[in-house]
This record gives C-alpha cells, sequence and structure tokens, in this order.
C-alpha cells in the first residue's frame, strides 16, 4: 500500500521480518494505515470513564465547544494502580487526526524497504530490551502515548509502564516512561518516538511559560494556525497540554477578516458584511487601527483580533469595544510584553511562536539487554 506520493511502499510484515520475527501489523497482517491500535498501561488513565487530556484538572479550553477536537480515551471503564508488563488497548482519538496512518507514514519513511539495517546486522533476532525514557531538564509532559503507538506498531508485544502524566510538569531527571521488549523493534521504533515527546513536551513546556505569565490577570491564551503542515492536531494538542486554548483549527471552523480581504472587499465593513451574507456566525476580525472597530462591529463581527498594537493603544481599544464582543490581542507578543498586554483587559491573547518557536526538549531513551 502506498501511504504517501513521496514515500515508498511498506509492508510493515517485511518490517519486522527485517527485526527478526515474521508477524502481522495489527490485527489482520497487512500494511495498512488503519490497521494500528494504540495500547497503554491502565495507569494511563485517570478518572473512570475519562482520558488523562480530559479530566477536570487538565488544562483545556476551547473558543467554540461545538467545534473542539475530541481527546478520548475510547473505554467506559479503566482502572487505576501502577502496572508492570501488563497493557490493554486505549484509543488516542484526535478529531481529523489519524494516528494510524501518522505511525504507519513515519515508520515507512524512517524504515523504507529494507528495513533497520544496522539493528538486523549488530543485534541478535531474540534479543530483549528494557528501556528507560527520561528528561534531562524541566518539561511540561506531552505525547508519550503517540510514541507508545511507534513501539507497539514493531512490537505489539511490548511492555510499557508510564511514570507520569500528559501535561504534568516534571524537574530535569524524571523517569518518563519504563519499557521492555524485542530489542530490534524497540531501537528501531526509537527515533520516531523521542522526535514525537520532544517535539511536543517542548510545545508544552513553552506554552506553560506563557500561560504563567499570565496568571492573574484573567487574559487566555490562544494557539494560532501557525504549525508544521500535518502535524496541526497534535501540536495543538500540545498547547493544551501546556494549558492554552485551541483556536481556529483550519480556515473551516471560523471566518477570519485580514488586511487583504479588507483590501479586496473595501472596507472592513463591506467585508465584514459579505461574510455575514455568507451565513458565516462566527467572525473574527482583525482590526490595528481604532477607527476600524466601531464599522466592524456595527456590521456583525463576533471577536476582534487587535493586531500589533502596544498596551497603551490596546487599553484604548478594549474601553471602545466595551465588553460587546471578545477582543484578542496578536501580533509579536513574546514573554517580555505578554503580561502588559493581558492587563490591558483583552479577554484573549495570541501567540504564534508556541507553536512555530518551541525548541525540542532535551529527552533521551537508554536501553539495555535484559
Amino acid at each position: 500500500m502506498r501511504l504517501l506520493a513521496h514515500l515508498p511502499d511498506i509492508d510493515v510484515r517485511q518490517a519486522h521480518a527485517h527485526l527478526g520475527e515474521q508477524r502481522p501489523f495489527g490485527e489482520n497482517g497487512t500494511g495498512g494505515a488503519r490497521l494500528l491500535k494504540v495500547a497503554l498501561p491502565l495507569r494511563a488513565a485517570g478518572r473512570e470513564g475519562q482520558s488523562e487530556c480530559c479530566q477536570d484538572d487538565q488544562p483545556h479550553g476551547w473558543l467554540n465547544p461545538d467545534r473542539a477536537p475530541a481527546f478520548r480515551n475510547g473505554n467506559d471503564r479503566l482502572s487505576r494502580g501502577p502496572l508492570w508488563g501488563r497493557s490493554r488497548i486505549v484509543t488516542f482519538a484526535l478529531d481529523r487526526f489519524d494516528l494510524d496512518a501518522f505511525v504507519a507514514a513515519t515508520l515507512a519513511e524512517d524504515l523504507g524497504d529494507k528495513g533497520d539495517i544496522t539493528s538486523a546486522a549488530v543485534i541478535p533476532a531474540d534479543s530483549r530490551f528494557t528501556g528507560v525514557m527520561d528528561t534531562r531538564e524541566p518539561i511540561v509532559v506531552a505525547g508519550l502515548p503517540v510514541a507508545e503507538a511507534f513501539f507497539r506498531a514493531l512490537d505489539p508485544e511490548v511492555a510499557i509502564e508510564r511514570l507520569v502524566r500528559e501535561s504534568e510538569q516534571v524537574p530535569a531527571g524524571t523517569d518518563l516512561l519504563r519499557l521492555a521488549g524485542r530489542g530490534r523493534a524497540l531501537l528501531s521504533a526509537e527515533r520516531s518516538a523521542l522526535n514525537i515527546v520532544q517535539h511536543l513536551s517542548g510545545i508544552a513546556t513553552l506554552t506553560r511559560r506563557y500561560v504563567d505569565a499570565l496568571a492573574g490577570t484573567g487574559a487566555i491564551l490562544l494557539d494560532t494556525r501557525k504549525t508544521i503542515p500535518g502535524l496541526r492536531m497534535l501540536e495543538k494538542y500540545a498547547t493544551r497540554m501546556g494549558g492554552a486554548q485551541n483556536h481556529r483549527m483550519g480556515l473551516w471552523d471560523a471566518a477570519m477578516i485580514k488586511d487583504n480581504h479588507v483590501a479586496v472587499a473595501g472596507s472592513v465593513a463591506e467585508a465584514v458584511r459579505r461574510a455575514a451574507a455568507a451565513g458565516i456566525g462566527h467572525i473574527i476580525v482583525e482590526v490595528d487601527r481604532l477607527d476600524q472597530i466601531e464599522p466592524a462591529l456595527a456590521a456583525g463581527a463576533t471577536h476582534l483580533l487587535l493586531d500589533n498594537m502596544d498596551a497603551p493603544l490596546l487599553r484604548e481599544a478594549v474601553a471602545l469595544v466595551g465588553g460587546r464582543v471578545p477582543t484578542e490581542a496578536s501580533g509579536g507578543v513574546t514573554l517580555e510584553t505578554i503580561r502588559a498586554k493581558a492587563e490591558t483587559g483583552v479577554t484573549y491573547i495570541s501567540v504564534g511562536r508556541i507553536t512555530q518557536s518551541a525548541p525540542a526538549a532535551d529527552i533521551g531513551l537508554d536501553f539495555g539487554a535484559s
């Protein structure tokens, strides 16, 4: 099956052969994108019937709840307590994101048509490894369920124990998960698993810094569409783990009238009228001048994005709006400037750099023969 046009075909049964065993991928023995089920240890579950990313004490929120992504565990009941070597199937579900396809395509990119030739040459086929993934710096944890999916794709019988929760803030030196399984499989999945945890935890960690900078102001941090192509749902999941609210998953979920739309329409008011006439209920309008506020509101704007305004101008804008619609400060927001902007009384502050510029977290994985 061809997973992506630019990637080689991958038969995951063949990949298992490279790893030293002929065993099926998923449940029907074919290398398709819809085969993988993500098995998590029982301790990964939170309160009964909830995935841990949706527990009441986890950061959550959405500007339009009807369009919020679903974070589900796929089980009605999950037990609690540490377990080692026992796991059950748990679905890590994000709307508009296919975890199975993502894992299969990523492994296809890494394994190619020959598999992990180094591990096949150096590691005996019957070798079994134990390993510990740990962080070398303070982080906010995000992405462990996705990392587990990579290991289970190549070794469905791998034993995994998660030692921390998604969204948990942990110090340097913290063990994140422990695993035991077939040596070749674990080594072949290692880089993909680490890449995603490092990336998502980096986003969650930077996001938490911005959220902490807003503490006590009442302003809410929003993410943006400034994401790596193909990773938007995962990156927005990571911002949620850091404490932000998701905002605009794509061009389809709200109108966002910006300067180019205004230039073509002829005015802010006309652009808003056209959006309203099209039956769009949620109309966000970007304004960078105070004289644009009243025309936008009169035409039907439901949310004002106050673009590239300094704190004094933001304060004036918020006063002019007078609570009629939510206000959002955006443009060039940094850790050094965010609090002053928040103290102007804006409802939201959006920050593109939490996804666009977050550094990867320093996380490692060390294996030993068992």
